[in-house]
């Protein structure tokens, strides 16, 4: 009986429930989408940096600092034997990295010259075409696709590079660019010229050096002296600060809808107290207890939050579903224009935990605001009630 009756008031409300529950499922609806949006956003950087950036962890040589660039030509040595078992294997791939500059068509731009083994299997990335010949005047270097379109280079393009030696004593070189890195990795595109391991450490006048060697998702990697090992986590602590941040923010934004929708309850509430007086009185004298009619006046609030739910699970249920399945697209940017690491469309992913986690916190939250107010139904009599009064 309690409950048809907390219906029948609900609804007799007309638009102002309906109003409100929109607000609510506004707020809910928001809060979904942003929490699947950042989740998906995480994935997607995750993915593609373990694929292309990190691979399974990275052992760095104990001076470099990817933050300094001042300390990059000290910061390479030679591998450990422990480390060069797992390079021979394949288990392992080394990277030598010297500062330098380039001049395209004329202009100034500093680089990093980043030397890497053609034949790689650490990372999805290709750069085969860096095993090809090359003549004696002639370097075969590569640049990331982005990279080049910023510059106006394209794949057969000449350039110079020019770079300081372990001597200290500075070269320089002509450059062609044989192919176009394909990566969704900002890092890995921007800034970098690719040229093969060995011919990197000939023109360093070093043998077999690295700044640092990635090593297979998977493969167990013991730190050695001189050389620090850093797991995925660490290398992508930048990306969940990041997403925390954005997360914080966020919640300040859906925060606000939710105190819109709640004020409307907390008010409505408040007014039905004092303007239902007489109807609660009836309803003491009828036998109903205090904590009976405090319990209807909350389902009647509590109902704001299901039925805000139910308009969630009408409305949003099918846009979620849709952008999981087709993704989400920037007009045409993609992530490297924000300097995230993703492609042209991402994927939201909209878990259960997260989904149930939003509906409940927001129906507690309104049972909590319908509850507030009842509370001096608690201190009334029939006869107080009955008289207007509220004790």
């Amino acid at each position: 009986m309690v409950f048809k009756l907390a219906l029948k008031n609900l609804l007799s409300a007309g638009v102002r429930t309906w109003l409100t529950a929109f607000v609510l499922a506004l707020t809910l609806g928001f809060m979904i989408f942003m929490q699947g949006l950042m989740a998906g956003m995480l994935d997607e950087m995750s993915t593609i940096r373990m694929n292309e950036e990190i691979a399974g962890g990275q052992i760095w040589h104990e001076k470099y600092d990817p933050f300094d660039p001042t300390v990059l030509d000290d910061a390479n040595g030679m591998i450990p034997g422990s480390i060069q078992a797992l390079v021979e294997k394949g288990d392992a791939c080394p990277m030598l990295i010297l500062p330098g500059a380039m001049y395209p068509k004329g202009r100034f731009k500093n680089v990093l010259l980043k030397g890497i083994d053609p034949n790689q299997k650490c990372l999805q990335l290709d750069f085969t075409p860096l095993a090809k010949s090359q003549g004696d005047t002639e370097l075969s270097v590569m640049v990331g696709r982005r990279y080049a379109s910023q510059l106006g280079l394209e794949r057969g393009d000449l350039l110079t590079l020019r770079w300081r030696t372990k001597a200290g004593a500075f070269d320089a070189v002509d450059a062609k660019i044989i192919a176009l890195l394909e990566t969704n990795a900002p890092i890995m595109d921007q800034g970098n010229v690719y040229l093969s391991h060995a011919v990197a450490n000939k023109m360093n006048g070093t043998t077999d050096h690295s700044t640092y060697v990635w090593a297979k998702d998977g493969v167990e990697v013991s730190a050695d002296k001189g050389w620090i090992f850093r797991d995925f986590m660490y290398l992508m602590k930048d990306t969940y600060d990041m997403i925390e941040t954005k997360q914080a923010g966020q919640s300040i934004f859906y925060g606000m809808l939710l105190v819109l929708g709640l004020v409307a309850i907390f008010d409505t509430q408040l007014l039905a107290v004092f303007r239902r007086k007489k109807e609660i009185g009836t309803f003491m004298a009828m036998g109903l207890s205090n904590a009976r009619v405090v319990y209807m006046f909350v389902m009647e609030g509590a109902m704001h939050g299901i039925l805000a739910t139910v308009l969630t699970a009408v409305i949003g249920g099918p846009l979620f579903w849709w952008l999981a399945v087709e993704g989400m697209s920037f007009g045409g940017m993609s992530g490297d224009d924000f300097g995230m690491a993703f492609g042209d469309r991402f994927y939201p992913v909209f878990t259960f935990g997260k989904v149930f986690g939003a509906v409940f916190f927001v129906n507690l939250m309104v049972i909590f605001v319908s509850f507030w107010p009842t509370r001096a139904i608690t201190r009334m009599t029939p006869a107080t009630a009955l008289r207007g009064r509220a004790s």
